[in-house]
């Protein structure tokens, strides 16, 4: 697998390199990508949703390939509007449904085999199962052997959702006086 989360193309340069001297085949790895949480707002306020596949189509570009087989919503945070820079007091909880039918679009466009998020609480998923035509294949959270949340596990196999592993808690959203969220309790939805 390939999470390709930073903004630089020398992932692709290797991946092409490998391809054309047969080293591996495209479709023997598992390539998964992220809409980044500062492309959220220009996601979920655009009318048209070619102009939305932006970010898609930089991320392909980036990596040299014609598709992704995961991309996933990073987190449920977003900036605010014509604000830059990651600084906790640029973000906002975002419009979970509207970035939702804007990623379904990259689904919808065959660039893009699967979809999931990343850091949802059992409660967002909750709200987002409510709504979406396509329900998501995993949420990416953090799981390990000293955290291993049985009850968001559970929650996500009783929704057909895979729980799919990643070692960090979000703590970078959270500021106690002008972070998307308060505290990690907030931003967990009391699941921690």
């Amino acid at each position: 697998m390939v999470d390709r989360k930073n903004p630089f193309n020398w992932v692709g340069c290797a991946l092409k390199k490998l391809f054309d001297e047969g080293v591996v085949k495209c479709e023997e790895l598992w390539i998964t990508s992220k809409l980044w949480y500062t492309r959220v707002i220009y996601c979920a306020m655009s009318k048209h949703w070619k102009t939305c596949l932006g970010p898609l189509d930089r991320t392909l570009d980036e990596l040299q390939l014609d598709y992704v087989d995961l991309y996933l919503i990073h987190f449920p945070v977003s900036m605010k509007k014509n604000y830059v820079g990651y600084e906790p007091e640029n973000l906002t909880q975002p419009d979970i449904q509207a970035s939702w039918r804007e990623i379904k679009t990259f689904y919808e466009s065959g660039k893009v085999h699967a979809i999931g998020v990343s850091n949802f609480s059992s409660k967002k998923l909750r709200d987002l199962l409510a709504v979406a035509l396509v329900r998501p294949a995993v949420n990416q959270v953090e799981c390990h052997p000293v955290w291993q949340q049985p009850k968001l596990h559970a929650f996500f196999q009783s929704k057909g959702v895979y729980l799919f592993e990643r070692l960090v808690t979000g703590n970078t959203f959270v500021h106690g006086t002008y972070g998307a969220y308060r505290t990690l309790h907030e931003l967990w939805d009391g699941e921690m």
